[in-house]
C-alpha cells in the first residue's frame, strides 16, 4: 500500500509550547500520527504532560525560549 503524501510515519515532529493550551491539543494529535514527537515546554511541564496522558510516541523536553542565555546550542531528542 502506498504512504500518502501527507503521512507523518517515519517522522519526528517538534511541538514548541506542546504542553501548552493550543500545544497539548496538537501534541496529543501528533502521537498517534507521527514515528515520534518532542514536546517542547517550560520546565516540568512537557514531562508532566506526556506521563499524564500516557503518551507512547511523545518524548518531553525542557526549553525556555525566552532564556536566551540559558538556549542550548543544539537539542537531542
Amino acid at each position: 500500500m502506498k504512504t500518502p503524501w501527507h503521512s507523518l510515519e517515519n517522522k519526528t515532529v517538534w511541538v514548541a509550547g506542546g504542553a501548552g493550551y493550543l500545544g497539548s491539543v496538537i501534541t496529543l494529535d501528533l502521537d498517534v500520527q507521527a514515528e515520534k514527537v518532542i514536546c517542547l515546554d517550560i520546565a516540568g511541564r512537557p514531562e508532566a504532560f506526556v506521563s499524564e496522558h500516557g503518551l507512547s510516541h511523545t518524548v518531553g523536553r525542557t526549553l525556555d525560549v525566552s532564556d536566551v542565555d540559558g538556549a542550548p546550542g543544539r537539542l537531542t531528542p
